[in-house]
Parts: structure tokens; sequence; C-alpha cells
């Protein structure tokens, strides 16, 4: 399923028509670019002015009505009477808003104001009478301005938005008749947003028998190879969970629910004979959506307004006992992977006179936590919290708007740790590697066709180029290549490589102990291995907002390579072999060379890879190695890089390249497709511009026989 989306704002600027126009436009414009900046998405209409007829209110009106969003923001640059604004959001009343007052703004030793929060205060207390939910955000004079607060305000519209369209499955076959968990479906409805749709267990039942049996056995093999059992299974109980884990899939995906639950477990043993806790399990691994064991369902929408609001899973425990400064917690089925300390752990049991089950007995993580849960007394709606963490902005401002009392922890950080390791037959004979890295391509460019200019590196031209070789001059012995017919080539932007510093070299020690390729960086080799300074811009060097460090270990078999990378907005949707994931994706890419070719190869969050070798074919050619290059025009799906300068032929890339002995895991802290922030991508060395493909700028690793 998608991740949360970001929240989306209506954007509006005000101030008065006797008020110079640049003026207004400019600093309503900045206003908007600190929003976009902090990861929200804008729909933006032209600065209005009191106009006499109404004019630009009428048109700001239809520029905010072509989109919905979650939230309007009046944006108040200078002075401007009620009627004005009243006139542009009117409309848009059932909307949440934020009512902004910019400051004044110095000009060398003077202090300029339009009047600006004269022109907010004026409208306060009318917005107020007239029913309007909003909250009042000013700046101060020579304070920076206060966008978090906007920010969290939107966060928290986007949770309520969100909310008033959720749907959660609930399968019935029995009920608990647990008294403090019923609620009023249209109470609920009304309120605060979601409904509970309840459907038949048989439903599932029906899905199970309808799945083939290549299908299930792929899934649960890999499940088998995933999961650490405590002893061995009977036949058929993994199975069991698969079948049951794709019905709920099925289920959950026709319908667009949000969240999903049991009645009552014991319903599930009943009809299909065996506890649902490994299929759920199983769903957890698979789907970012919350889940409660059974019952309760405002326990479910707990989870999905902290869900909305901090991007975290919100597990469900339902065991607990109070200590003096915390609590000791867990739960009888199954918990979420995301919660879970050194991987999935499963133990088949049998539950009273039923089948074998998958009862997940993993270790949960320890830490500071934020204990909440949603109850209605009285027809009112409270969230009651227990914790160690202090609650931020987006949970205030989601009290405000629903009009609740209760506080959630507002989630601050991801980042995703990310390894893979390549078999050294593949690395170069004499032990040099070289190495580089890409986070991702521009936002601007998702979605789009890419065209190539000087300064790209990847492309999907629409036109085929003709590179002849014989152009190279005679060639005395053996046959003449034919020309090769390249369907995507872009050419490679030239750099001046005298006026940057040197490549910098790396010192890549031994390991004798284990290393496992699952992502976390857990051995004590990673402890004591020195890591990277941060990675700077690509183009410059020059450093940014957020971490990235690799380190690399070498064995007798193998090269480590471990990069850490902070980042807010994790993203992930490319999951086919050999995509090309910097399309779209973030990914991590690493280059290293061996004479006469390269390998390319990425990394995403989804742990999906691709591959690529990029072979200079002016080599082949001077060394008239004609069979390879009748093998290299035979390549299905290719990228043709124009020769560089001092170049008489490009180089050739076989994009369905696979590198032997390749493994490669990711671990997420955090979860993936919630996006908070945007950013850019930067790397290890220092290119010159932002194109990756200039081998001469790739970082010297030299391997060490000294033990890390």
């Amino acid at each position: 399923m998608d991740g949360i989306r970001k929240a989306r704002v209506g954007f509006v600027g005000f101030g008065e028509i006797n008020t110079p126009e640049e003026f207004i436009d400019g600093r309503c414009a900045d206003a908007a670019n600190m929003l976009v900046e902090k990861g929200l998405e804008l729909i933006v209409a032209s600065p209005v002015c009191d106009d006499p007829q109404g004019r630009e209110a009428e048109r700001a009106r239809t520029e905010l009505g072509k989109e919905d969003f979650d939230l309007l923001v009046i944006c108040v640059a200078g002075w401007i009477p009620s009627w004005a604004v009243f006139s542009v959001i009117e409309p848009f009343k059932h909307k949440p808003m934020v009512l902004w007052g910019l400051s004044g703004l110095k000009d060398g030793d003077r202090f300029v104001t339009t009047a600006d929060q004269a022109g907010t205060t004026a409208l306060r207390k009318p917005m107020e009478d007239m029913g309007y939910t909003f909250k009042y955000v000013v700046n101060y004079r020579g304070k920076s301005p206060r966008v978090d607060e906007v920010v969290s305000y939107a966060r928290a519209a986007r949770a309520a938005s969100l909310l008033r369209k959720a749907r959660i499955g609930m399968a019935g076959y029995r009920d608990m008749r647990l008294y403090g968990t019923m609620y009023d479906g249209v109470s609920l409805k009304s309120k605060i947003g979601p409904e509970i749709e309840h459907f038949e267990l048989l439903e599932l039942k029906q899905f199970m028998e309808q799945v083939g049996a290549d299908t299930i056995a792929k899934i649960a093999c890999d499940v088998r190879q995933r999961w650490k059992f405590v002893r061995e299974p009977k036949p058929g109980t993994v199975e069991n969970s698969v079948r049951l884990y794709l019905a709920i899939r099925r289920k959950v995906e026709e319908r667009g629910y949000v969240g999903f639950s049991f009645s009552d477990v014991d319903g599930v043993k009943k009809l299909m004979g065996f506890a649902p806790a490994g299929a759920m399990t199983l769903f957890h691994d698979e789907l970012a959506i919350p889940s409660v064991p059974e019952n309760d369902s405002l326990g479910a929408v707990t989870q999905l307004m902290v869900n909305y609001l901090t991007g975290q899973a919100a597990a469900y425990l339902e065991f607990y006992e109070f200590l003096e400064n915390g609590a000791l917690m867990g739960v009888p089925d199954y918990v979420p992977a995301e919660i879970v300390k050194g991987g999935v752990t499963v133990m088949p049991n049998a539950f009273g006179g039923f089948g074998e089950g998958l009862l997940n007995v993993s270790q949960l993580k320890t830490s500071t936590v934020t204990l909440a849960r949603l109850c209605c007394a009285d027809g009112r709606y409270a969230m009651h919290i227990a914790g160690g963490v202090h609650p931020k902005g987006h949970v205030a401002a989601l009290h405000h708007l629903l009009r609740r009392q209760f506080r959630i922890a507002e989630r601050s950080l991801r980042h995703f740790e990310h390894r893979f390791r390549v078999n050294k037959c593949d690395a170069p004979s004499a032990y040099s590697l070289r190495g580089i890295y890409r986070l991702r391509e521009s936002k601007s460019m998702k979605g789009k066709e890419k065209t190539m200019d000087k300064d790209s590196h990847t492309a999907t031209v629409a036109r085929t180029h003709s590179a002849d070789l014989s152009e190279i001059g005679p060639v005395e012995l053996g046959p003449v290549p034919r020309p090769a017919q390249f369907s995507r080539w872009a050419r490679v932007a030239q750099v001046d490589l005298s006026t940057l510093p040197p490549v910098k070299t790396w010192e890549c020690l031994r390991t004798n102990e284990k290393i496992r390729i699952d992502g976390r960086l857990d051995e004590a080799v990673w402890k004591r291995e020195k890591w990277s300074e941060p990675f700077g811009l690509i183009s410059d060097g020059s450093t940014t907002s957020m971490k990235t460090r690799v380190a690399m270990l070498w064995d007798d078999e193998c090269l480590y390579v471990a990069y850490k990378v902070e980042d807010y907005d994790i993203r992930g949707s490319m999951t086919g072999f050999n995509d090309h994931v910097y399309i779209s994706d973030e990914d991590v890419e690493f280059f290293f060379e061996r004479e006469g070719y390269y390998y390319e190869l990425g990394i995403s969050p989804l742990n999906n890879s691709y591959q690529i070798r990029w072979t200079w074919v002016e080599r082949l050619v001077r060394e008239q190695g004609f069979a390879e290059l009748e093998e290299l025009f035979k390549t299905p799906d290719v990228l043709y890089y124009v020769a560089r300068e001092g170049e008489k032929i490009g180089r050739h890339a076989d994009l369905s390249y696979q590198l032997s002995g390749l493994r490669h895991a990711v671990f997420i802290d955090g979860i993936i497709n919630c996006p908070e922030v945007r950013d850019n991508g930067w790397t290890w060395s220092i290119v010159g511009n932002d194109n990756i493909h200039i081998p001469e700028r790739w970082n010297q690793i030299v391997f060490m026989d000294r033990e890390a």
C-alpha cells in the first residue's frame, strides 16, 4: 500500500492595494518557499489585494478551488481590509486554517513595516466569531519565522483529513462482548471520521481456497529463510499462515482498509483450524498498516492517529506489568517487525484443540515509549497519554483541530542502514577499488521522461544514435565491427579535473569475524571500524543537512560495504528485477573498476538492486577484441555514453548485467514512504558537477592486510 502522503496546503497571501505589488508578492513567495522546503505540498493562489471590484478575490477562489487540500494558510504580508480576506476564504470555511502574520523587514538601517500584524489581529476575532477553525501564528520582529508551528498544524490537518476518509476492516465470527471496547459507529464517524467495516470470516476462507499452490510455496520458502523458528513446524503449518495472509491482503487491498482486526481470534481458530498470529506477523512484514489482534475498534483508531502523525507502526500491546518507573509490555500472538529486536522469531504451537499455528515470540526493543489510548465517555472522545516523550507540535495541533484532549509523540528522525557484499572475484585483481555514492534524483524529475544534456548522466531518449566504430581509423585484422545501434544514449559532461582537490585514499581492513548480511550493522567489528567522514554535495563537497557515512571490510571471500544514511523521507516503489531505482526511488550506489570495465550497483530502501557493467569500447577496438565487441552489440538493453574529450569512442552499458556472488540487505529505522522533507543527492568525493560517471574522481580504496 502507499505510504502516508504529504500534507496538502492551500496558500494565499494578502496585502493592501496601496502597497507596492512586488513587495507583497516577494514576501508571500518567501513564506511559501519555507513551507515547501519543510516538505509540504502547496496549492498556491497569487496574492490578493482589496481591489474595489473584488476581481482579485474571485481569481484566488478559483485558483484554490482547482485542487483539494488539508489546510488553508492565510498569509498576511500587509494591512488588508477584512472583507477582502473573507471573500476568498468563505468557500473553504469547512477547512482548518492558519492565520499567519508576517513581520516587517530591515532595509539598510531602517525597518520597514506594512501593518501586517494589525492585519492579522483585525481578522482574528471575526474568524472566531464566525466559527472558523484556525491557528494564529505571528512572526516576531528580528526572530526567525515560526514555520515549524505552521508545519505541525499542517501535518495535524493531514491526519484529520486522512481520518475522515479512513476505513478499518473488522473480520467477524463470534463476539467477545468486552463492554469496555464497544463503540458507537455514528458518533465515531461524525466526530473523528473513521468507519469500522465488518465482514464475515467466511469471505477470507473463500479467498484462501483460491490461492495457487505455487504462490503459497514460493512465499513459504521465503518465510522459512527470513524468520527464526524455535522448532521445526509440522508440514502445512507455514503454508496455512501464508494462505491466510494472502486472503487478508486481498481483502485489505480490495476495500482500501487502512487498519485491520478480528472480532475474536477464537473465531478464526474455530473456522480455520489454526491461530492467525503467523499470518498477521507476515502481514506486518509486507504491509505498513496498523492492526489490532482482536475486537478493539477504538484501539485501532488510536493506532491510525499515531501512525498518521508520526509515521510509526503504533504497535498494540495487550499484556503489561507496571513498574515504578516504566512498564513491562508484550503481546501473546504477534507484533510488527518494526519493534522487534534481532529479527522475527516464531514458535510452532497448537492452541487448545485446534491445529498448529505460528506464535510470534520475538523479543521487543527496549526504549522510551509513549502509551496512548482513545476512549469515549458521555459522548465525548479523549486520548489518555502516558510516557517519557514530551509531546510536540503536530499532536497539539491535532488536538486543536479535533477539539479532543490527547497528545502523541512526534518522531523527529529516520534513517536507514544498508550493506551489501561483493565477491572479490568481481573486484580488480590488484585489490584496488574505487567507490562513489549518490542518494537520489531530484524530486522535480520524478515521474517525468528524462532527456539528456551535457550535465546529465541517465537517459530515455526517443531516437536512435548510430556509432560507427570505423571512425577511429583502419582495422587491419579480423572482421570490421558492424555499426552499433543504441536505443538510449547520453553525453557525459566534461569536467576540468585540474581545479579539483586530489581524490582520497581509504584503507580497507581485514576482518576475521562472521558478517551477517541483514542490514543491521550490529557486529562488534562495525563498531570498531573507522567510518568515513560525512558525504558532501557531489559538485563541490559542501556539507549537507543529513549525514551519510560508509565503512568497508574484507576477508578471503568477500568485500563488505556498509552505509549509514540519515534520511527524513525514505522512498521506495520499484520492485522488479534490475529496475533502475534511481529514476524514482532513493538508492545508495557503489561503483568499482577493473581494467577495461567498471561496475555500477544501486540498492533501494526496498532492498531492490540494479546492476550495470560499463565497457570502454575504444580499448576493445584498439586491441581488436571483435568477439567481445560482437557480444556487446547483441546486448538487448543498452545505454551508450558518447565519447568524452580525448576519447574516440564512448562506453557501453549492459543494463541487464548480474554481479556474481552479490548479497545485500537493508534495515530501516522508521517507516518507508512517509514523506516529511525533501533533500538532495550527495557523494563521498568531489566530482565537479552532478555527474558521477567520471572514474578519475572516484576515491581510491587500498586493501590492507591488517585486522580491524
